[in-house]
């Protein structure tokens, strides 16, 4: 291999490591520990926030115009809605505090009303 190859290689290793570190980030403004799940190859998350539990999606191209919306469904049997759907924005975080106070376990439920989809984040309790 010779030594242009070699750059090319590792400057593109590089991207890939910058790139999935991104994903794996959570958001700067998280008031708790973060629990994350894909939808698709954008991300969904959920963490405690003060009054309840915050809701957030990172869309990326594949849920880019696409309308989504936010539940949190809790193991006590209740589920709460957002205040609506919204159309996702590329690479533009779009989160929702549910001030609901403490529920228990929690998990949010991401629904793509464009498409049917829908993904869970793993739950947490508080």
């Amino acid at each position: 291999m010779n030594k242009h190859m070699r750059t090319m290689t590792t400057a593109a290793g590089a991207l890939v490591v910058a790139a999935a570190s991104l994903l794996a980030a959570p958001p700067a403004n998280a008031a708790g520990p973060v629990k994350c799940s894909a939808a698709g190859i954008s991300t969904v998350c959920i963490n405690d926030d003060p009054d309840g539990y915050r809701a957030s999606v990172t869309p990326w191209y594949d849920l880019a115009n696409d309308t989504l919306d936010f539940n949190l469904w809790c193991a006590n049997g209740t589920w709460y809605g957002d205040e609506g759907s919204f159309v996702a924005e590329f690479g533009k975080e779009k989160s929702y505090i549910f001030k609901v106070g403490r529920q228990g376990s929690c998990f949010v439920r991401l629904l793509n009303r464009s498409t049917g989809e829908q993904w869970d984040t793993p739950s947490i309790s508080r």
